[in-house]
């Protein structure tokens, strides 16, 4: 069988819109799949996020438990098994533990490799979670401007998560509702606080400031959890989860 010329023109015209057709097709699909990637990226790092919030929760609650059996401050301990350093004098019985099924009752779980910037896996306190008394937060409790130095003892009990990926970060304090700048972590100039330099252990010291420098945005003024990138001490790059175990 013969075919036209007018005939064989037609083919090739439905072949070529054929294939414009498949390689549309084809960008939409990845597109698609690109956008299914970033989604699924951002609902990881907001999971992640509310594991963090709800486990910081958890240790606050258990400090309010034993204030209100009567314990002071000064006496509640956060000695554990897993990390060593935070054994309090003043706590004389396992009544006033927070990681003791004979106090509080929570059990102490390591942070999440998965919310955690592994690049910095050979730092110091990588993995674990740090409790002191030597840092404040600006207008948390007493501490207001300068609330680092001065005769006020506004330092708070504080929960910190060191090394937290960039990307939950961000998500943290999306749910803690503080303010990211540009899409970034806000982040100290100054010194916020010393792995292992401070471990709370009963007693307070007048040292650090969360949100209190000279050159810092006030998006964590009054703000009882969130997450900051560092500018001193620790350093720029990398970024850190606080939680407010007790406001003074």
């Amino acid at each position: 069988m013969v075919m036209m010329r007018g005939q064989s023109g037609n083919v090739l015209f439905y072949i070529l819109i054929a294939v414009g057709l498949l390689a549309a097709l084809s960008y939409v699909v990845a597109q698609s799949s690109r956008g299914s990637v970033t989604r699924l990226s951002e609902d990881k790092a907001r999971l992640y996020a509310s594991e963090i919030l709800e486990y910081g929760g958890i240790l606050s609650h258990a400090v309010s438990q034993l204030r209100l059996r009567g314990y002071k401050d000064t006496q509640v301990s956060f000695e554990n098994s897993v990390v060593s350093g935070y054994a309090n004098g003043n706590c004389s019985s396992e009544a006033c533990k927070v990681f003791s099924p004979g106090g509080a009752g929570v059990s102490y779980v390591a942070p999440k490799t998965a919310w955690l910037d592994d690049s910095k896996s050979a730092s110091t306190g990588y993995g674990t979670y740090y409790i002191t008394g030597a840092s404040c937060v600006v207008n948390v409790g007493a501490g207001e401007d300068d609330c680092d130095s001065g005769s006020v003892d506004d330092e708070e009990l504080l929960l910190i998560l060191p090394y937290v990926a960039k990307d939950v970060c961000v998500k943290l304090n999306d749910l803690a509702g503080v303010s990211n700048v540009l899409g970034d972590p806000p982040q100290e100039d100054a010194n916020s606080y010393v792995m292992n330099g401070d471990k709370f252990t009963g007693s307070y010291s007048e040292s650090y400031a969360i949100g209190d420098g000279a050159g810092e945005p006030a998006n964590f003024d009054g703000k009882t959890a969130g997450c900051f990138q560092g500018g001193g001490s620790p350093v720029a790059g990398t970024y850190h989860f606080y939680q407010v175990l007790l406001a003074r």
